[in-house]
């Protein structure tokens, strides 16, 4: 899922660039894309996974 949701997001925000150039610089809008680039490739190549973390604060 990690794969599909980074890419939905990826397409997401190149699709709505026109708008989100209103409130975002550029250079972020590109950093953005990038980054999101390198999760589905990290995905793709087996390096990233989704994972869970549960922890328990101590009672005292």
């Amino acid at each position: 899922m990690l794969i599909e949701h980074y890419g939905k997001v990826r397409l997401e925000l190149r699709r709505r660039r026109q708008d989100l150039e209103c409130s975002i610089t550029p250079v972020s809008l590109e950093r953005m894309d990038a980054e999101r680039g390198h999760w589905v490739d990290g995905g793709q190549s087996g390096k990233l996974s989704w994972g869970l973390m549960r922890f328990n604060k101590p009672l005292n």
